[in-house]
């Protein structure tokens, strides 16, 4: 898979080598390596399962990184005193963005899920 855009390294010698793939990164794949440097696990992480670990008012964006992987993109709101951290991924099989707002004390204060707007079809 090459090198890992980002890896996250849990203690005790583990470590996560994220992958994100796809257009806008619609999947992220996360290589979980153990203490003796061997792969332990590997796997799609933008899920709704993975969405759910998520906390309002406890998670912070290191939670997010190490359960979803690295943002499509973080748009700051200024005014609000507030980042947004993007993600492309799929409810089932429909395309939904997912955005996480981080307060200025790095706790998730809202989740926000949209279908695609450019997944939608101009009949509906």
């Amino acid at each position: 898979m090459g090198k890992p855009a980002e890896i996250v390294n849990l203690g005790g010698g583990e470590a996560l080598w994220q992958y994100p793939r796809g257009p806008a990164g619609r999947e992220t794949f996360v290589v979980r390596i153990g203490p003796d440097g061997r792969v332990r696990e590997v796997s799609q992480v933008l899920s709704m399962q993975n969405l759910a670990h998520l906390r309002p008012g406890e998670s912070t964006p290191e939670d997010a990184r190490r359960v979803l992987g690295p943002p499509f993109r973080i748009v700051p709101m200024t005014r609000l005193q507030r980042d947004v951290w993007e993600y492309y991924m799929y409810e089932d099989v429909r395309p939904i963005i997912v955005y996480l707002q981080f307060d200025s004390s790095q706790r998730l204060r809202e989740v926000l899920r949209i279908d695609d707007p450019s997944f939608r079809s101009r009949n509906r």
